[in-house]
């Protein structure tokens, strides 16, 4: 079904492209009309759907004045000639006129050597559309959404919004339930009635449209770059066809397709016909030409506005040089001028009025410049540097088993990165017209690029530049590829076989490295769950999302709170949401804020005002018991569950400050199947808390943010400071009592340390773009609340560290899962009848650093215990005798003479200070006397 959707786009931008190609195009033995048709239907569909809406009409009454204009169009076609001699003048005569080409000329009509030429690139493009939008494929448009990017969600409201209202946008308060208020629409896009189209005709709704356009569009992306480099740069067919195989296998143009990016897709197919057009319009000056430049420019203007002024940029860079070298008159372009100024003016003036102010003020403000507190921007800016190689994104080896993956990560950047510089090296050469056939416009445009990149580099936008190498891939493949055949044809006719292979063969490699790498983004779509990088929501599916409507539809309207602390998951939930009375507890910013912040006070505040409804949606988290045992769910699917607070007590919730929850679970250590990362300050929502006093458990990790192992963690209960805990490297701990009040009470964790983004290992240039831009202080895991008293206490006397299931089930602090401990150690172990003996085993390492006998403390509850010796490295046993105190449970301190970091002695890359390897602490009736050893 999805399939035959997919095809059915295709169809309609045929449909709509056919008669503005046959008119406007002359090309009749290239193959560039087959090519141009489904793109210049695209330009006709969002120049005239976006005219109607001048009109306030629905999406749905758009769909169908289109639909009729177009068919009418097309149906009329063959009785053009008999229409032409009851009303057209034989001798009507208009500067080589379409109309009369149109009506008279029998070459209007596609030849079998037309199809033929143009069914190569045609394929080229099926098989884009195949390897890339497979996922789509499988899943089906109803179950899948790529990399789950959020501005789909967005976009998806909107396309739906469009289809039963008037043009507008649903603004944020509207769309997270804060009543309704007008947006600028600058962010739709221009394609956004296309989905309308197909609504109209399948009866499927516009949402689920969205990726399936994707798919067509990215499909289109090799015709458009194999037109550039024919008709506008005029090299050969060959070079032509590699250039377009390149690019359909790109992992870029795979990566836009599964973060759903539509605008830069567009842009990807716009600007080089725009480009093409610009260059044949300094070439032959006609108005036909003038026409199908405006056309195309126009369409790019109302479809992704910064795409727009990528093709100012590269229209000036080739128009300008024209002008100063005197091979055009600026008489000769004042066609083309009033083109363009009729077609985006006369198409929607209120709105081009918005988009050429909202491009200016996007060109010169530092909005997206790049901040550690914008996590999209700084992998983006990632993107760019030499891990994956400036220009050629994507370069890497595939993840599976073969002889170059089992290097090291040192090798491996070496060899990609010096594999990336000799393919720069050739795109510099790409520039000789000796070498490459590329002319002048090609060098043009690729100093115009240079230049732009350089600027936003110099500007530190991270998120422009990955942009701009995505926007441009075609002329930097074009490049690349005709260098490449260039350079071996020219060993060739020199009679150097041999050498002549060598260029060839880095271009099968480029291709190979790129193909296994979109393969592999196409599995991590297929299969989020299993790895969930870079998938933007990997635990949950579209399916999830989905079946909101079910709750939405019975318990919309009596309104109800969604503790969602996932932002990406409150974006998509907007999508399937439509009752009034909803909200969000509260709204969480795609970038993570200090729950201190100005904003997160101000949302929290707003929503603990609209808390009117006890009906609160909860899903899945870090929370090990949220207190809904014995709560009967009014509804659920497999994430998300609607429950009645106000008959459940101590709901817990996530709330602002963390970053979003990671998962591995197939880690053996338990806390890093489902954690949180922690920047400074983070908060937990306790819905309907319990009147009585209670304790927090929670595990905790100490980041790489901080090479210290210790972190100091204080806990505030609605404001008040109710406790202060240091964690030492790795921790399951309890807190103090607290007892909370309100309809929910707020439990806020501040981190007194601080932490720093991680560096990156080999910055040679933006150094300011680190590995990681988050600030890894504190990993959470496993929150739970439980009662104060006996049941808090523990049930077990013995810790076994072999077994890890045992650091999710004791109160340790000081000891990591690997079982090493650092300065200093605790457990809290119940104390049976007759307790006389603790005993301690475990392995001491030979290390330069320590002297023997090494000595060993031990406190119980603060107080001092003893002290044993280890008489030399390797396994050991030491016992205590503990003093009877009469109390259930106690807390002991190991505290071992010296630690060691292995990377300070060359022996390892692990920089903790760890002392002793443990086995078993064990508290026993054992009588004898303690021994070392």
């Amino acid at each position: 079904m999805t399939a035959l959707l997919v095809v059915l786009a295709f169809l309609l931008l045929v449909l709509f492209g056919f008669l503005p190609t046959i008119l406007l195009v002359r090309d009749s033995s290239s193959g560039n009309r087959i090519l141009l048709t489904p793109i210049l239907g695209l330009c006709m569909e969002i120049l005239v759907t976006n005219f109607l809406a001048v009109f306030r009409l629905t999406g749905f009454s758009i769909a169908v004045i289109s639909l009729t204009l177009f068919v009418a169009l097309a149906v009329g076609f063959p009785f053009r000639r008999g229409l032409a001699q009851r009303f057209v003048s034989p001798e009507f005569q208009f500067e080589a006129s379409p109309a009369r080409r149109f009506f008279f000329d029998p070459v209007a009509d596609l030849s079998r050597e037309e199809i033929k030429r143009g069914a190569v690139p045609m394929v080229i493009a099926v098989a884009t559309t195949v390897l890339i939008s497979w996922p789509l494929m499988l899943y089906g448009h109803g179950d899948y959404w790529g990399f789950a990017n959020p501005d789909a969600a967005f976009y998806m409201k909107i396309v739906e919004r469009l289809y039963t209202q008037s043009f507008s946008v649903p603004g944020i308060d509207e769309a997270y339930g804060y009543g309704s208020s007008i947006s600028r629409t600058h962010a739709v896009l221009g394609v956004s009635y296309f989905p309308s189209i197909l609504s109209a005709l399948s009866g499927i709704a516009p949402k689920y449209f969205f990726n399936i356009l994707c798919a067509v569009v990215t499909g289109l992306t090799p015709l458009s770059l194999y037109f550039l480099a024919t008709f506008g740069f005029k090299i050969s067919r060959r070079v032509a066809l590699i250039a377009a195989i390149m690019i359909g296998c790109s992992p870029l143009l795979a990566n836009s397709y599964y973060i759903s990016a539509l605008g830069s897709l567009c842009l990807g197919i716009l600007v080089p016909v725009g480009v093409a057009f610009c260059i044949q319009y300094l070439a032959e000056p006609s108005r036909v030409a003038a026409i199908l430049l405006a056309t195309v420019t126009a369409a790019m203007f109302y479809c992704y506005y910064p795409g727009f002024g990528m093709m100012a940029i590269l229209y000036t860079a080739i128009v300008g040089s024209a002008l100063i070298q005197g091979r055009i008159s600026f008489k000769q372009l004042r066609f083309v001028a009033l083109s363009l100024a009729v077609l985006i003016a006369g198409t929607f003036s209120s709105q081009f009025y918005l988009l050429a102010q909202q491009l200016f003020i996007e060109t010169f403000s530092g909005r997206l410049q790049a901040g550690l507190a914008n996590e999209t921007t700084m992998f983006f800016g990632l993107c760019l540097t030499e891990e994956f190689v400036p220009f050629l994104w994507g370069l890497k080896f595939p993840a599976m088993p073969v002889a170059l993956g089992s290097l090291s990560s040192d090798v491996t950047f070496l060899v990609l990165f010096g594999l990336g510089a000799l393919y720069i090296c050739l795109l510099l050469l790409s520039t000789a017209e000796r070498l490459s056939g590329l002319r002048r416009e090609y060098k043009l445009t690729s100093v115009a690029i240079i230049l732009s990149l350089a600027a936003y580099m110099y500007s530190r936008n991270g998120y422009a530049v990955f942009k701009l190498v995505g926007w441009t891939q075609s002329f930097i493949l074009i490049g690349l590829a005709a260098i490449t055949v260039g350079i071996a044809d020219l060993l060739e006719r020199k009679q150097k076989r041999l050498l002549a292979a060598a260029p060839l063969v880095l271009l099968a490699v480029y291709i190979g490295l790129s193909l296994t790498h979109t393969a592999e983004l196409g599995l991590i779509s297929a299969r989020p769950g299993e790895k969930a990088i870079p998938h933007n929501a990997g635990r949950f599916e579209l399916s999830d999302f989905r079946t909101l409507e079910q709750l939405d539809a019975k318990w919309g309207p009596k309104g109800f709170n969604i503790a969602l602390p996932d932002p990406v998951a409150q974006r998509w939930a907007v999508p399937f949401l439509t009752a009034p009375k909803l909200q969000f507890l509260p709204i969480l910013g795609l970038e993570v804020e200090n729950s201190d912040s100005r904003q997160v006070i101000s949302d929290m505040k707003k929503a603990r005002d609209r808390f009117e409804t006890s009906y609160v949606m909860v899903g899945g988290d870090v929370i090990a018991n949220d207190g809904r045992g014995a709560c009967q769910s009014l509804w659920s699917n497999r994430v998300f569950t609607l429950i009645d607070v106000a008959r459940c007590q101590n709901v817990v919730a996530m709330g602002p400050g963390w970053y979003r929850m990671e998962r591995n679970p197939k880690s053996p250590d338990y806390w890093q199947r489902q954690f949180r990362w922690l920047r400074k300050r983070g908060v937990l929502l306790i819905l309907n808390p319990s009147r009585q006093p209670q304790r927090l458990r929670f595990t905790a990790t100490s980041g790489y943010g901080n090479p210290s192992p210790y972190r100091t963690v204080r806990l505030y209960a609605d404001g008040e400071l109710f406790d202060e805990i240091q964690i030492r490297g790795y921790a399951r701990v309890t807190t103090k009592p607290f007892t909370g009040a309100g309809p929910w009470s707020r439990i806020e964790f501040m981190v007194e340390e601080d932490a720093k983004p991680l560096p990156r290992r080999y910055p040679f240039w933006s150094a300011w773009v680190p590995r990681d831009a988050r600030s890894l202080n504190l990993a959470v895991a496993d929150i739970a609340l439980e009662p104060d008293g006996p049941g808090a206490l523990p049930t077990s006397s013995r810790i076994e560290f072999r077994s890890t299931e045992q650091f999710g089930k004791t109160l340790i602090n000081g000891i990591y899962p690997d079982r090493w401990a650092g300065s200093k150690a605790s457990v809290e172990l119940a104390i049976p009848t007759g307790a006389k003996t603790l005993e301690v085993s475990g392995t001491i390492p030979a290390v330069k650093s320590f002297s023997f006998p090494y000595s060993v403390r031990l406190l119980a509850d603060g107080d001092a215990i003893g002290e044993q010796q280890i008489a030399q490295p390797g396994p050991f046993k030491i016992r205590f005798s503990l003093r009877p105190t009469g109390r259930a449970a106690q807390t002991f301190e190991i505290l071992p003479a010296s630690t060691y970091v292995a990377s300070d002695l060359g022996i390892g890359s692990d920089t903790r200070p760890l002392s002793v390897q443990l086995d078993r602490i064990a508290v026993t009736t054992d009588a004898l006397a303690p021994v070392s050893r």
